[in-house]
Order: structure tokens, then sequence, then C-alpha cells
């Protein structure tokens, strides 16, 4: 992990714009909503937009509740700024044991 991968993701928090990048071997296109830190670890918390994931391919677009995902930053590879929608669920609000302490956190 790098500081210039924070800082994309950081920035595509703050922009609300997708990103793109590989997890667990599958692609996957993410909309970030938090980045920090938990038990040291830097996680990111972003709605799934788009991809595969270990199940199938994920429903693509906002609303679908189950597309939350709480990553390690180090673990994702290829990262790169994408020009696809903004996407998020209705239960984005909801409090997440994915990070402790906040870096960036979308607006709403």
């Amino acid at each position: 992990m790098t500081q210039a991968t924070i800082d994309l993701i950081r920035n595509a928090i703050r922009a609300k714009q997708p990103i793109e990048a590989t997890y667990d071997g599958y692609h996957r296109v993410l909309c970030p909503h938090v980045i920090g830190y938990k038990n040291g670890t830097v996680n990111l918390l972003a709605y799934q937009s788009g991809g595969n994931s270990s199940r199938g391919a994920v429903p693509t677009g906002s609303g679908h509740t189950s597309n939350w995902r709480c990553m390690r930053v180090d673990a994702l590879q290829g990262v790169t700024s994408s020009s696809g929608a903004w996407a998020t669920a209705d239960n984005h609000s909801q409090r997440s044991s994915c990070v402790d302490q906040i870096l960036e956190q979308v607006s709403f």
C-alpha cells in the first residue's frame, strides 16, 4: 500500500467518484465511503457497484444493501479512478465496524 493509493481513495471520497481495483482476485467497481484505521490497519468501507466477488457478479447500480464491502487497503491491487456513476444504498449512514479512526468520509 502506498500513500498515493490512500490519496487516490481520499480524493475519490471527496469527489464521490468510483474507483476500480482487484481485491481477492476479483475486479471490482467501488464507491468509497470511508477510509481509516482499524487496529492499525488502513481499511476501506465501499459500496461495490459493479464487477465480481466470490459470490459472482454483483448487482449493478445503487440500492442493493448487500453490496457493502470492508476491505484492507493493502490488499487492493491496481487501484484507479473510474468514470462510472457514483452509487450507494439507503443504509449508507448505518454504523460500521470497518473503521475506528476515520481519515476521510463521504458527505451526504
